[in-house]
């Protein structure tokens, strides 16, 4: 079985661009190991044009490119998972498609597309002025978002 390290260097080696990759959430704060959760947080960190793309390939899907979408009240997301958008938006993004992922990692679990949760954000995210300016657009929706993200996220890769 493979560890979320050994996951996280398979897709940078997969990836068409430079990436980092960081977990949060839940299974960062249960120190990574090989949990069986619903669901793995992830970080892609990005250069600035590539997390514009990524932002760009967000909007047009009609997602926030973190969390929520941009009309909760709509019909399409009966159907559509923002979630699945979001993660499509950024393995596109790295020059993947779904199926890739699907492939790559099968021996490790069958559906991980389903489990993964993926964001990506600009290169020094987590501090200085990009952290200050993502902190300022979070902090309507989650006051401790950004505090929280970057305090537990874990760079795997």
């Amino acid at each position: 079985m493979l560890s979320f390290e050994s996951l996280a260097k398979k897709i940078v080696a997969v990836s068409k661009i430079k990436i980092r990759v960081y977990l949060f959430g839940s299974q960062a704060r249960k120190g990574g190991g090989e949990s069986r959760s619903q669901d793995i947080d992830i970080v892609f960190e990005l250069e600035e044009p590539f997390f514009e793309e990524y932002k760009e390939r967000c909007q047009l899907a009609g997602l926030h490119y973190v969390c929520g979408v941009y009309d909760p009240l709509s019909m399409y997301w009966e159907y559509h998972s923002p979630k699945t958008l979001r993660n499509e938006a950024a393995l596109e993004t790295i020059g993947l498609a779904p199926e890739e992922i699907e492939g790559i990692f099968i021996e490790w679990r069958p559906n991980l597309i389903d489990e993964l949760d993926i964001i990506c954000l600009p290169r020094g995210w987590k501090e200085g002025e990009k952290y200050r300016d993502l902190d300022k657009e979070f902090s309507r929706r989650d006051p401790k978002f950004m505090e929280n993200l970057a305090r537990e996220a874990v760079l795997l890769s």
